[in-house]
């Protein structure tokens, strides 16, 4: 079984956690290939900088507001160990409020895994082809919606099992909107 694989928007304390690039975005048409082709970046992002609530409890994946996912080494790790295939660029982390460095670490992880997946789309939800279905890869961008990141259930229960904070799994059976033109109806 599969899910749609996101970072979790979790409260705390009448806000959101979240980790909020400053400086500004990167330019990504300097950085080709675009980040969603799932190929490795020619040219490395510039160092970033993230700020988080220091005080709030630490999250494995942070949302970010960008297409960069930021990701404890905790969770880089278990990936890694999975043998899903990325590249990661290592971050600052500091503190919303003082702007302190914090003794974090964070990378912004870059999946390098992209396969078709999805058959069609009905009112009920997304239909995965069989050869997905039977590829049982563990994570991966589906090639026909590319912000679409896929999980397979063994590694979301592995995922699980390790206590990863901030991830969250949509079963593809409950993807009820999904862009019609990508299938050429």
């Amino acid at each position: 079984m599969y899910f749609v694989f996101e970072s979790a928007i979790i409260p705390w304390r009448n806000s959101l956690l979240y980790a909020t690039i400053q400086g500004g975005r990167p330019d990504f048409p300097e950085y080709e290939p675009h980040w969603y082709l799932a190929q490795p970046l020619i040219k490395p992002l510039p160092p970033l900088t993230f700020a988080i609530h220091a005080r709030a409890p630490k999250l494995d994946n942070y949302p970010t507001g960008t297409i960069m996912d930021l990701y404890s080494i905790r969770l880089i790790n278990l990936l890694h160990e999975s043998e899903v295939k990325f590249e990661t660029f290592p971050v600052t982390i500091i503190d919303r409020k003082t702007k302190e460095v914090l003794p974090l670490h964070y990378e912004l992880f870059h999946l390098l895994e992209m396969y078709p997946a999805i058959e069609k789309q009905l009112p009920r939800g997304l239909i995965l082809t069989e050869a997905c279905l039977r590829s049982k890869r563990l994570l991966f961008r589906a090639k026909e919606q590319m912000n679409l990141v896929l999980i397979h259930q063994d590694l979301k229960e592995k995922l699980e099992e390790a206590g990863i904070i901030g991830c969250h799994y949509t079963p593809v059976q409950e993807i009820v909107k999904f862009p019609e033109e990508v299938f050429g109806d």
